[in-house]
């Protein structure tokens, strides 16, 4: 029987995306912690232009089986598309974290970001490298020493899209797709010196096209959060419902 290499190509880079999400958890003896949340996020791209696009994003994140409330985001970048390979933003975002129903910290930040999108083995990718200056304030705490006050911290993700058809003309017609990717997380500065890895998370799962300017992904997030001089390392299961929209205003 014949196995295209259509397919084949695909499980070469499925492959090489599942080594990578492994790769933080190679060495690790035991997890100390497991956790469970689940999350929801809406992101907008209102499109003003070839070039130019304002993207915000909103979301809720609870834990428990949705019985606490974990976080809010709140973010809101521009973004100038220099070509159809590469694309710039900068952008400010708020988080709220919570704590026995009372918001116990804050957070302001800025990012700029860049992205390269291409195309492998028929498989749309894009990788994404961000920046991130992270401002914390502690409502209602004792004062906190002024190196946890502010942070910086660097990300890198990879993601592909890749649709369950063979032929291009059945791409466009079929609405379901599977998201594949790996993000890290790294600290920069002495935050927590003994371990510059902050996050990694491998994510999973399918992509639904209901119309022409809105998606829906229900993805599976393996977050791992290596151990600090705070906290224990700790393994997340993650169901985040994703909603994608887009908007033409050019």
């Amino acid at each position: 029987m014949h196995f295209s290499s259509y397919y084949t190509d695909k499980l070469v880079l499925l492959s090489l995306l599942l080594f990578l999400g492994s790769l933080p958890l190679l060495g690790q003896r035991r997890v100390l912690q497991h956790e469970d949340q689940q999350w929801a996020q809406y992101y907008a791209s209102i499109r003003l232009s070839d070039q130019i696009a304002i993207l915000p994003d909103a979301g809720l994140r609870w834990e428990q089986g949705m019985s606490e409330l974990n976080k809010y985001i709140a973010r809101v970048g521009v973004n100038y598309k220099y070509n159809p390979r590469w694309s710039f933003l900068a952008g400010l975002a708020h988080l709220g974290a919570f704590e026995e129903g009372r918001i116990n910290q804050l957070e302001f930040r800025s990012y700029q970001e860049a992205v390269l999108r291409g195309l492998l083995a028929s498989v749309n990718w894009s990788q994404r490298l961000r920046l991130e200056q992270r401002f914390f304030a502690y409502p209602g705490s004792d004062p906190i020493p002024q190196p946890d006050r502010f942070h910086l911290r660097i990300r890198y993700r990879i993601v592909t899209n890749i649709p369950f058809s063979e032929s291009q003309e059945q791409v466009g017609k079929h609405p379901i797709s599977l998201i594949l990717g790996n993000e890290v997380f790294f600290h920069l500065g002495n935050r927590d010196a003994n371990n510059p890895l902050a996050l990694n998370r491998f994510i999973l799962g399918p992509r639904i096209v209901l119309k022409k300017d809105l998606a829906v992904g229900l993805l599976y997030n393996l977050q791992f959060t290596p151990a600090t001089r705070l906290e224990s390392q700790t393994l997340g299961h993650i169901f985040w419902l994703v909603f994608k929209h887009t908007i033409d205003k050019s």
